[in-house]
């Protein structure tokens, strides 16, 4: 991610970009799951940044900052916007996700989440992802509150990665994920996460799932419905 990237996103969220960048935007977003993921960041920050300001009185600019754009502060002008918007998105950013420092903030990939709806759960077997990328699905269960989750296996130029997504309005959204570097021996072969990082897991699961996991049939079902 760059300074134009995010710009990039920025203008897609405020509708400025033409049909041939969106199209141009929406391969890349399929493709780079850390484009995707700062844009699903970005518009869940620009959504809180509305809803708070929507109360009475929320449009009034104050006269000390409507002081700052008049033609006597030409010096001042041209570089007012940008240094706004950056203090805007930094105390959102710091105001709504506190943890935002946290590798182990959940979000959304749309390459995973599209093979995690229909991957069938395997104690072998790879799914060979678009981007490159291979995924195995583990198992599936339910949370306390109905929602479906899946444990996975996920391997990515070399990384191999065991985590845990949970099913929000439609999507797939990685809830946690704990990385380990696969064996040079072989790209067959995959070495758990460590002890700390599966116990991160197995906590996630323990704290949030209900029951006992979907046996392959039943799970088999419930794909086939759509995960209803």
């Amino acid at each position: 991610m760059n300074d134009t990237d995010y710009q990039l996103l920025s203008q897609y969220i405020d509708g400025e970009l033409s049909q041939e960048q969106r199209v141009s935007l929406k391969h890349r977003l399929l493709a780079e799951p850390e484009l995707n993921r700062a844009l699903t960041k970005m518009q869940a920050i620009n959504a809180a940044v509305v809803d708070a300001l929507a109360i009475p009185g929320a449009a009034i600019v104050p006269e000390h900052i409507s002081a700052l754009v008049q033609p006597s502060n030409r010096a001042l002008k041209h570089r007012w916007p940008l240094a706004l918007a950056a203090s805007v998105v930094a105390a959102a950013v710091l105001v709504l996700t506190p943890n935002w420092q946290n590798t182990g903030d959940s979000y959304t990939d749309a390459v995973l989440s599209a093979a995690l709806e229909n991957t069938p759960s395997s104690a072998s077997d790879w799914e060979q992802l678009g981007d490159g990328r291979q995924l195995r699905p583990v198992l599936s269960f339910q949370t306390d509150n109905g929602t479906w989750c899946r444990e996975f296996l996920h391997v990515d130029q070399g990384l191999a990665s065991r985590g845990v997504a949970c099913r929000e309005t439609g999507q797939w959204r990685t809830m946690i994920i704990a990385s380990n570097t696969l064996p040079t021996e072989g790209a067959d072969q995959y070495r758990p996460a460590g002890a700390n990082a599966a116990a991160s897991v197995a906590e996630f699961m323990d704290q949030h799932g209900a029951g006992v996991a979907l046996s392959a049939s039943d799970e088999a079902a419930v794909i086939q419905q759509g995960w209803q």
